[in-house]
């Protein structure tokens, strides 16, 4: 019988408890399939953190770079006057369209707000002007190791399309305010930014794929 662990000291306690599962495994005995399979999980999980993992070097950069944009959109740039002004251009680029449709629609540039016969329809607040998916299209895009010819074209090029997408967006949000009211608060949250993110995405891989022969090069 044991003594009782209250009774000995820490050197002895650690000494025990040594022994005592010295003396469980070799009474259990891994199994050599099942000790093969947490090893060569283990070799997996060290590969993956290595320094040398491409993956993992991309999704370090990705993240460090998504914190200091983040930081610097919440800090300043989410109450600057460029903010306002990309608010500002999202909705007169989506009145302009309507008005070519016949629909009374202005842009009130004093709320922000696109108005439908005179009644609010739409705010344009920073969260909806797309800065927010230009930042974090950005970092992907710094972060995947390609030449910086190629990313100095297809940045522009792809927070352009986005920004056509957000207005195309803002356009089908006004549509749905004014026809099927009940479904709009479902799909300003959801739905539209679900199709922003995924278009990014998809966008993103599509160039990420063609600069995979050229991914060690980066000058």
């Amino acid at each position: 019988m044991s003594p009782p662990l209250k009774h000995l000291d820490k050197s002895k306690l650690v000494k025990l408890q040594f022994c005592r599962r010295k003396t469980f495994l070799l009474l259990n005995p891994i199994n050599p399939s099942k000790k093969f399979c947490i090893l060569v999980i283990r070799k997996k999980i060290m590969s993956f953190f290595s320094r040398k993992n491409p993956v993992f070097v991309f999704l370090t950069t990705v993240i460090v770079l998504y914190i200091l944009w983040e930081t610097f959109y919440v800090s300043y740039l989410i109450t600057s006057p460029f903010s306002y002004k990309i608010s500002s251009f999202l909705g007169r680029s989506s009145s302009y369209f309507f008005s070519l449709t016949g629909l009374k629609l202005n842009w009130v540039e004093a709320t922000y707000c696109i108005s439908i016969d005179g009644q609010p329809a739409l705010y344009i607040g920073t969260p909806c002007n797309g800065l927010a998916f230009f930042g974090l299209f950005t970092c992907f895009v710094i972060a995947f190791p390609a030449s910086w010819k190629s990313k100095l074209w297809f940045l522009p090029m792809g927070i352009l399309a986005i920004h056509v997408l957000n207005m195309v967006r803002v356009i089908l949000l006004i549509l749905n305010f004014y026809f099927f009211n009940s479904s709009f608060d479902f799909n300003h949250k959801y739905t539209f930014n679900f199709v922003v993110y995924g278009f990014m995405l998809l966008v993103w891989l599509y160039w990420a794929k063609k600069q995979l022969p050229n991914a060690g090069q980066t000058a």
